[in-house]
């Protein structure tokens, strides 16, 4: 992981390591096992190791083995079962809910670790036409969680 995406990682951490416990939900007890056969952004993995998955403000981010939510059966049932099938270059990692999610785009591989988030709506997006939100999944959950923070005050 590049060095200006590392210190952004441990900014957001500090500052997730400060909220309340109504206000931060992790999954300390289950280990994060790295899936070999899936590319994921280095950002991503840096936060599933510190908590195999997240619940903050509401936004639940997928972690793996994790009881509440598990990326890999999410992935299986996106891209293999559902009414609108993703492309296997789209990850859905954070349900927003109705079948939409915010999913990395891996179609070009990973730059210097990370990948791209889009949002993905399951009646209108398709494997070329969706939103665009963030070049990483920590700029994406920094502009994420400061649009909550702002909405809740």
């Amino acid at each position: 992981m590049n060095e200006e995406i590392k210190a952004k990682c441990e900014a957001l951490k500090a500052f997730l390591n400060i909220l309340d416990e109504d206000d931060l939900g992790t999954n300390f007890k289950v280990p994060f096992a790295r899936p070999l056969d899936l590319v994921l952004p280095e950002d991503y993995l840096f936060f599933m190791n510190w908590s195999n998955g997240l619940y903050v403000f509401g936004l639940d981010i997928l972690g793996i083995g994790n009881e509440r939510s598990d990326l890999i059966e999410n992935i299986n049932w996106e891209q293999k079962k559902s009414n609108n099938l993703l492309p296997k270059h789209i990850i859905p990692f954070s349900p927003v809910g109705n079948g939409d999610f915010y999913c990395f785009d891996i179609k070009d591989g990973l730059k210097d670790g990370v990948c791209p988030v889009i949002y993905w709506q399951w009646d209108y997006s398709s494997p070329n036409d969706y939103e665009y939100l963030a070049d990483s999944f920590v700029d994406w959950l920094a502009i994420t969680m400061n649009e909550m923070i702002e909405e809740e005050e």
